[in-house]
């Protein structure tokens, strides 16, 4: 059940990013990530892709540094369940990066998107 509730607020969420709606779409995928924690048998690449989806929407409302985090832990959850070469780690790599710019990390953002450009060039 929670399970098909966190799949249906992805959905939503997406919906209104798509459409620009980033506020709306962070309160979808705020209850989505509720909805993950209930599961008792995690699904870790939904949820890390629900952690950069959120990121996103923070990231274009200026949340800054709560998109960071949101973009910090997708890319934690991703680092432990797929492979080094995997295309999502290279997409909240990049997000990542550009929050970083916004903070002037420019350093932390080169190292970033330097993993990200290798990951890219081995698709």
């Amino acid at each position: 059940m929670a399970l098909a509730k966190a799949r249906e607020l992805c959905a939503t969420g997406r919906r209104e990013l798509d459409e620009g709606k980033y506020a709306d779409g962070e309160r979808h995928y705020r209850r989505a990530l509720l909805e993950y924690e209930k599961l008792s048998r995690p699904q870790p690449v939904e949820k890390a892709s629900t952690h950069h989806q959120l990121g996103f929407c923070l990231m274009k409302q200026d949340k800054t540094d709560e998109a960071i985090k949101c973009l910090q832990d997708a890319l934690s959850i991703y680092r432990t369940v797929t492979p080094k070469d995997d295309v999502n780690m290279a997409r909240t790599l990049y997000t990542l990066a550009q929050c970083l710019m916004k903070k002037d990390s420019w350093s932390e953002a080169e190292r970033l998107l330097r993993e990200c450009l290798t990951i890219e060039d081995k698709l």
